[in-house]
């Protein structure tokens, strides 16, 4: 098998153990390689302690590496959804370093944190979002941006 990139490589953020014949159960901190993202949900990767292959959900591992591609994607972009990211970038007293270091911080005490940021920022890189779609007296929204959930919010 070939030696994984940096960018495969993943870090459990807690213990998780396989529901499924085709899941792989793995320990917090374990290293995982991770070779196909099949949706956002479920990536198929294998454990570089066990060697098992299968499945893994994307909301339980995180990398480095695209922490700070995310932290470059919220400090390039003009909108995006998550105020306590907004705050971050709109700090103007803190240096990068410290924009860095909070953000972090932030992704990793929040376990929905980096899953809706890889949503939108997929969104953002493929140059759509979700549709609205408006009712007489409700409202459908389809894969939406948290920026398109916000306004339609604000809206009603």
């Amino acid at each position: 098998m070939n030696k994984p990139t940096a960018e495969s490589v993943f870090i459990a953020r807690y213990d998780y153990h396989a529901m499924e014949s085709n899941d792989i159960s793995f320990s917090e901190g374990e290293q995982l390689e991770i070779f196909e993202k099949e949706n956002i949900f479920w990536w198929k990767g294998r454990s570089l302690v066990s060697g098992d292959v299968g499945y893994i959900p994307s909301s339980c591992v995180y990398s480095m590496l695209e922490s700070l591609q995310l932290l470059e994607f919220i400090l390039s972009v003009e909108e995006f959804s998550l105020p306590i990211l907004k705050k971050i970038k709109n700090d103007s007293s803190s240096s990068n370093d410290e924009k860095a270091s909070l953000f972090l911080e932030t992704v990793n005490d929040d376990p929905i944190m980096i899953p809706a940021l890889r949503q939108e920022k997929g969104q953002h890189d493929e140059g759509g979002t979700g549709n609205v779609n408006w009712y007489s007296d409700w409202i459908s929204l389809c894969s939406p941006s948290p920026v398109q959930c916000t306004q339609e919010k604000n809206l009603t």
